[in-house]
């Protein structure tokens, strides 16, 4: 992939939560980090797994999500609450969904996230020089490297 032509694998926009809310998804406890129309972020103390089908479920004042997801990736990460999994959802079409992230936007709940592709084209920028500045030593048949 060339770094200067990331792509945008979302449908649609995504919208960052000014407080994440908490809710579930399936048995698990999560926290819901951003949404959009076709799919959400979490981040969750349990591992779950890439296929997983459950019910996401959370609310902010008057308005309740429950609607099916599938979990489409993800990763175990450090953060300052120490490690946890941040995992993103595609969610199937549904209007009652679509109808409460408006909602959430229209209340000020949530702002429009702007940079993803930035901060996407960074990191594969930083993990190319990275990848280029590693000392790579090869070994010789007389075991010089």
């Amino acid at each position: 992939m060339n770094i200067e032509e990331v792509a945008e694998l979302r449908k649609g926009d995504r919208f960052i939560f000014n407080q994440p809310p908490t809710g579930t998804f399936g048995p698990v406890d999560i926290s819901v980090i951003d949404v959009g129309v076709s799919g959400a972020k979490m981040q969750h103390g349990q591992a779950l797994r890439i296929g997983t089908v459950a019910r996401l479920a959370f609310r902010i004042g008057e308005i309740v999500v429950s609607t099916q997801g599938k979990v489409i990736w993800s990763h175990f990460l450090q953060t300052s609450n120490g490690l946890v999994y941040r995992s993103g959802i595609r969610i199937q079409p549904d209007p009652v969904y679509a109808a409460a992230v408006n909602a959430f936007y229209k209340s000020g709940a949530v702002k429009r996230e702007m940079d993803s592709l930035d901060r996407k084209k960074q990191r594969l920028i930083d993990r190319e020089n990275a990848r280029k500045s590693a000392v790579r030593s090869i070994p010789t048949a007389g075991g010089i490297n």
